[in-house]
């Protein structure tokens, strides 16, 4: 049984984990140890390589979406927002909160688990109080993003359905 590259260890290629003594990219606080690393990517690999497996069903039966996403799942790269970065644990969960419902009193998520900030865009939620203030600046990034981030949405299932159909 073919294991499905995991689209972290896609990133990992793509990103170099610091050594100690080096400033987080968003904070700048430095960590002299590397537990305090986390790698921060695009979560719209994590939409392209479900967007892979629910289409491979249909456009390839009988064919393992793992080892067709195996062998095509590095090309979605190029598709993603923001190149992978290790950044400190607290500045990585910075946009956690919008994907969750509930969020801040707000009845739904701000903006879709396949969105994530990039490292400007969690710098600029950094020091908010949690409440209106966090949510107003999360809402504003995503009323920013969301249309880009619609149409990157509809091209990972393209690009998808390109590579199955072939």
């Amino acid at each position: 049984m073919a294991k499905p590259i995991p689209h972290r260890d896609l990133h990992k290629k793509l990103a170099t984990k610091p050594e100690g003594g080096v400033p987080c990219p968003v904070c700048l606080k430095v960590f002299e140890d590397t537990p305090g690393w986390c790698l921060h990517h695009d979560h719209l690999m994590n939409f392209a390589r479900d967007a892979f497996k629910r289409l491979s069903v249909s456009l390839r039966p009988g064919e393992r979406w793992d080892t067709l996403w195996n062998r095509h799942g590095e090309v979605f790269l190029d598709a993603v927002r923001f190149d992978p970065i290790y950044i400190c644990a607290p500045c990585n969960s910075g946009d956690a909160g919008g994907k969750t419902i509930g969020w801040c009193g707000l009845p739904g998520r701000v903006y879709p688990a396949s969105f994530s900030m990039n490292v400007a865009e969690l710098n600029g939620m950094r020091g908010l109080p949690k409440g209106a203030a966090k949510r107003a600046k999360a809402q504003r990034i995503w009323e920013l993003s969301n249309g880009r981030h619609i149409q990157d949405r509809k091209k990972m299932v393209r690009l998808a359905a390109g590579i199955l159909r072939s």
